[in-house]
């Protein structure tokens, strides 16, 4: 329901995915000031977005997104909408929470296809869609630049294991009960 106000008035950004590349997304995207609504049905993960400084969290599997997005935004839809999960309903609510003239990234891999109205999608509403494999080593010294400027990197890491203990961590990591997951090849 609008009233005239938005609750994010300003670079808003929509990441749908909350793992080790959304949540990095979001704590980038928080640094830089922009408002962040992250979405995930791993509670979890929402929870440590919070914790994190995400804006808002949204489950899916609990929540309509557009009609969340819709009262978040004053109807306006976000400014950029970041797929990190590479699942196909991600990938078309990013298409649909997205405002006219806004941008897209496709991040994730995981369908093989995914049905996309090229004419309501991209061009009634004249967006810019991009997809990522990788990252250019300019890219990469951007991201230690934001460090450097004091990012606060560290929240994302949930968990820290010992080189003796890999498999509990990539248990952990796969079980979805972590974001990011460091093993220490110096620690036991």
């Amino acid at each position: 329901m609008s009233n005239g106000l938005s609750l994010c008035w300003s670079n808003t950004v929509f990441i749908t995915g909350a793992g080790p590349i959304g949540a990095a997304a979001a704590v980038i995207v928080k640094f830089l000031n922009g408002c962040t609504i992250v979405v995930d049905p791993n509670e979890y993960r929402l929870e440590e977005a919070r914790r994190n400084g995400a804006d808002y969290v949204i489950n899916p599997e609990k929540d309509d997104v557009l009609t969340r997005v819709r009262e978040l935004t004053d109807n306006k839809g976000a400014d950029i909408a970041i797929d990190c999960s590479g699942l196909a309903a991600a990938q078309i609510q990013c298409l649909e929470v997205v405002r006219s003239g806004g941008r897209v990234a496709f991040l994730g891999i995981r369908s093989e296809t995914t049905p996309i109205n090229i004419p309501l999608h991209c061009i009634i509403k004249e967006l810019t869609v991009i997809g990522s494999w990788t990252s250019t080593p300019q890219e990469h010294m951007e991201i230690v630049a934001l460090l450097r400027r004091g990012m606060p990197i560290e929240k994302i890491i949930t968990h820290q294991f010992g080189i003796d203990a890999a498999q509990p961590a990539f248990d952990t990591f796969f079980a979805g009960k972590a974001v990011k997951v460091v093993i220490n090849l110096w620690e036991s």
